[in-house]
């Protein structure tokens, strides 16, 4: 009888423990997924990873010596001081001109795969112009990053007249993915620097290539503050977190 009741008793404490949401199982302990922590499971946070990597891409000229390409990475006009300091080899900052001869699609397949090539939990900037910042913007609501990505859209083209046109992006793919990012909030995003109201209108679309305009001037000032501050946020502070 003694027995009979010791189990018992032993059997009443352990469900009153389950109930109050004690275990004597050691907890599972996995990574950080694209589904969050599954249930059941915890897991351990990780920091982001340095030093920050930058991918620069380029507008609809496709022109791979655009001088965004140069100015991004700390000069306006290119001399021996400034071509020793940033190398097109530096491991540290990506040039992306857009492709020549493919289509926007296949760019953006390209821009995933220099994303990922960094590594989910690597510090990368992503600094993208005028036709670049609409494709930068449609893959990050296609496949989002996780937070140790961080991004700036240089005045998107978002309402190019040539796109109001009916049918526009049935016929046209530019206008087609120019559509889709106004439709997904590319015009408020708060990662989106809005020089032309959408229109993408000459003379201060491309500061590059006019720095001395007094609006230009002041627009780039502005845009190397926000370029400083984006590479500055991530760091061993930042938890690395992909969204649900």
């Amino acid at each position: 009888m003694p027995k009979i009741l010791t189990i018992l008793s032993t059997i009443l404490a352990l469900t009153l423990l389950g109930a109050y949401g004690y275990s004597l199982k050691e907890p599972e302990v996995g990574p950080l997924s694209l589904l969050g922590n599954a249930v059941g499971k915890s897991y351990t946070p990780k920091p982001c990873k340095g030093p920050s990597k930058m991918i620069i891409i380029g507008g609809v000229d496709k022109d791979p010596n655009h001088p965004i390409f140069n100015w991004v990475k700390g000069g306006n006009k290119p001399n021996l001081i400034s071509k020793l300091l940033t190398k097109k080899t530096n491991p540290s900052i990506i040039n992306y001109p857009l492709p020549q001869n493919e289509s926007l699609a296949e760019a953006k397949a390209k821009l995933q795969d220099m994303i990922s090539g960094s590594g989910n939990c690597s510090c990368t900037t992503i600094v993208a112009f005028s036709l670049g910042s609409i494709i930068a913007f449609n893959l990050q609501k296609e496949s989002p990053q996780s937070s140790c990505t961080s991004y700036l859209f240089i005045d998107p083209p978002y309402d190019h007249p040539k796109c109001k046109i009916p049918f526009a992006s049935v016929f046209e793919e530019t206008c087609k993915e120019i559509n889709k990012a106004k439709e997904g909030g590319i015009a408020d995003s708060p990662d989106t620097i809005n020089w032309t109201n959408g229109t993408a209108k000459p003379p201060h679309h491309d500061p590059f290539s006019d720095p001395n305009n007094p609006i230009n001037k002041e627009n780039l000032k502005a845009l190397r503050k926000a370029i400083d501050k984006a590479k500055k946020s991530c760091g061993g502070a930042t938890v690395c977190k992909f969204p649900n």
